[in-house]
């Protein structure tokens, strides 16, 4: 089929834009030739890797730089860099701006159904079966800090995007350091962004150099993790203000990632990690309300420090520790338990800080459902002002702004289990069946022949089955199955083997021990039943006597 197509029938609509704009007699530039390699073309007409990039009006492209950017890899990008498009052009910051970029990608996964240029990530080419070591050696790209030294050795200084992308991608705040104080020689800017903190002053500075040194500040570990990750919180505070933005939601959003972490790396406690992930989120609820992504980093963030904690109670409950039902999320799963009520009064008094986590984790999920609702409730209105406007029913779903995608909810309720919200399970799963169960989005998929993955819910019903599904009464589920068949859906409830299949496919020993803890919580109902009964006949028999 390829070798039947012309070269003209792989064009971009920018290309022909180009074509056309010749044959109308008008010439082409310098800016034109380097837009063409961006996207798909050079000028001697052989094709480039097209990219998806706006630029805007006063941007202005090179050549070289743009045949560096119009490649698969770091590897080809390389190649484009030691050879000039043209003879006589220059090296100068763009084109090592554009090859740092290449070098700080990460790798496409395997499975992305995305192709080289859509997105900011490094595709693997075929690797040449018969060059020695010696030639893939010669032919691999530097390392970033072999590129810097070379960009020294060439009288350059890092600035703007280039420096933004060094420091966001280095792993010590040495090195964040040395690249501050190249850009200026005075080491002005790095005290401004990490010791005096003017507002006034950090107005000044960059967003993207801002977001970069907190990026790299929030990744530290070690005896002073606790340090920076404060220290990036106010300096965020400073420069972004109450203001809600793109950036904002993106700066906060990645010091909310990296508060997952392990508390022993960041040197904090469980509930002031908790603390403040609660206080980023608070953050990033602003007046236009909650981006989506960042509902699902929250629900992410808290699950994983969850993951930790029952690490630790499973323990106990394998070596029948007394103190075991005194753990936190013990209170959290077990609902006769005598810390319920905590949120009141102490009653852990027989476990110094498990007060503090519980009530914390308790907030955490109460803050994600109480968010869940907002964002339900904020696309709900989007929808009555749209009124009559006709939009496809599977469009209209796949661009909510609420976590009815099927990726979305999966990651909702594998938190809301982790947190022992199981009633807000039930209700989550009701919430998709009407969403999902609306008329015209059941008659839009009975059509297809199999569901697109955004509404493909098989992983999320497994996940209900495998936990939620035991500490519930019978009657609830059956109810769910029922509302399931009503609203005309094609799901298919999981069988045992479908949620056999789905936790081994997870590979997540964590999802094994929740279970084996749930199994636990159910046990000691019965256990206290029975004690229960047994007082109970001890008590009239008593009474009898």
């Amino acid at each position: 089929m390829d070798e039947e197509m012309d070269p003209e029938d792989s064009w971009s609509r920018s290309v022909r834009a180009g074509v056309l704009m010749q044959e109308a007699g008008f010439a082409k530039d310098a800016h034109d030739d380097a837009v063409d390699i961006l996207q798909g073309m050079f000028p001697d007409g052989t094709p480039t890797i097209q990219q998806r990039v706006s630029l805007a009006r006063s941007r202005k492209v090179g050549l070289w730089e743009a045949s560096i950017r119009a490649t698969r890899n770091a590897q080809e990008a390389w190649e484009r860099f030691q050879n000039p498009p043209e003879e006589g052009l220059e090296l100068g910051l763009a084109e090592y701006t554009a090859m740092f970029e290449k070098l700080t990608m990460r790798e496409a996964d395997e499975n992305t159904r995305a192709l080289p240029g859509d997105r900011a990530l490094n595709f693997p080419t075929p690797q040449e079966a018969n060059l020695t070591e010696f030639e893939r050696a010669r032919i691999r790209p530097p390392s970033v800090s072999q590129l810097y030294e070379r960009m020294l050795l060439d009288g350059i200084r890092p600035s703007g995007n280039c420096l933004a992308i060094l420091v966001a991608n280095t792993e010590s705040m040495e090195m964040a350091r040395k690249y501050l104080y190249d850009f200026d020689r005075t080491g002005a800017l790095y005290r401004l962004v990490s010791q005096e903190m003017d507002a006034q002053a950090l107005k000044k500075v960059p967003i993207g150099l801002i977001s970069a040194y907190i990026q790299v500040m929030t990744r530290q570990e070690g005896k002073r993790a606790r340090k920076y990750m404060i220290r990036a919180i106010e300096l965020a505070e400073q420069r972004l203000g109450p203001n809600q933005t793109q950036w904002s939601n993106f700066i906060w959003g990645t010091i909310l990632k990296n508060l997952s972490q392990h508390h022993h790396g960041l040197r904090i406690v469980v509930y002031q990690q908790l603390k403040l992930s609660l206080h980023v989120m608070q953050k990033l609820d602003g007046p236009d309300g909650l981006p989506l992504p960042a509902f699902i980093q929250f629900s992410k963030t808290i699950r994983k420090i969850a993951k930790r904690e029952l690490e630790q109670l499973s323990t106990e409950l394998e070596s029948d520790s007394p103190t075991a039902r005194d753990h936190a999320l013990w209170a959290l799963y077990d609902e006769k338990s005598r810390h319920r009520d905590a949120m009141q009064w102490d009653t852990f008094d027989n476990r110094p800080g498990a007060l503090g986590v519980f009530r914390h984790f308790r907030s955490s999920a109460l803050r994600m459902n109480e968010l869940f609702d907002k964002l339900a409730l904020h696309e709900r209105e989007s929808r009555r002002l749209l009124g009559t406007t006709k939009v496809a029913p599977l469009d209209e779903m796949m661009w909510r702004r609420d976590p009815a995608r099927s990726e979305h909810a999966y990651e909702y309720m594998v938190s809301l289990a982790y947190l022992g919200e199981f009633q807000q399970m039930v209700k989550l799963l009701s919430w998709l069946i009407m969403v999902w169960g609306q008329p015209d989005v059941v008659h839009a998929l009975s059509e297809l022949d199999e569901p697109p993955p955004y509404a493909d819910f098989m992983k999320t019903l497994c996940a209900f089955r495998f936990l939620a599904e035991p500490m519930l009464e019978p009657g609830v589920v059956e109810s769910l199955r029922g509302t399931i068949g009503a609203a005309g859906l094609n799901w298919t409830w999981p069988d045992e083997e479908a949620v056999e299949a789905y936790v081994h496919m997870q590979e997540d020993e964590s999802l094994h021990v929740l279970a084996r803890v749930l199994e636990r919580v159910r046990f000691s109902w019965t256990e206290d039943t029975s004690r229960a009964t047994e007082v109970e006949r001890g008590s009239e028999w008593r009474s009898h006597v």
